[in-house]
């Protein structure tokens, strides 16, 4: 049976079983951030030099939407050998300039550290993964800075 031109017949064929693996090459399974909104803030030195060390707040993204996932039962008792809980686990799209530093405000104003960041790349968009820890003495939120444009990227 002759194909049309420009057409190869290639189902079930060798090459395309073990190069081309079916649509699964191109398709890959894609990611919403529906859950809510938060806020990611930096923490930087505010006192002056010579001073007793006092920390401050920098918003790093201030709008920032991102999806609750399960806090599983290997993540959550491996934690809890380390004398650490992990009280919530969040999905945020890709952003290298995140670390565990920073602090999450989320809409209710509850402030949480992060404890661990985990990239996955095989899905679109990309996304990592954030587990969270409550904060025990929180930040005034309120006496926060913005970033200055002119100096950002710059410390």
């Amino acid at each position: 049976m002759a194909l049309a031109k420009g057409w190869n017949n290639t189902r079930g064929s060798r090459w395309n079983q073990s190069q081309n693996r079916g649509w699964s090459r191109y398709w890959a399974p894609t990611q919403n951030f529906n859950d809510g909104a938060c806020v990611i803030y930096g923490v930087k030195n505010a006192s002056e030099r010579g001073m007793l060390p006092g920390s401050s707040l920098v918003v790093k993204y201030e709008y920032l939407r991102y999806a609750k996932r399960v806090v599983g039962m290997g993540r959550y008792w491996g934690a809890r050998q380390n004398n650490v809980v992990v009280d919530m686990l969040i999905r945020v799209q890709l952003l290298t300039d995140i670390s565990t530093q920073d602090v999450i405000v989320m809409e209710d104003g509850t402030q949480f550290n992060i404890l661990q960041i985990q990239q996955i790349l095989d899905q679109v968009p990309p996304f990592m993964d954030l587990s969270l820890q409550r904060r025990v003495d929180v930040y005034d939120i309120t006496s926060v800075s913005e970033p200055d444009i002119n100096t950002a990227g710059n410390d």
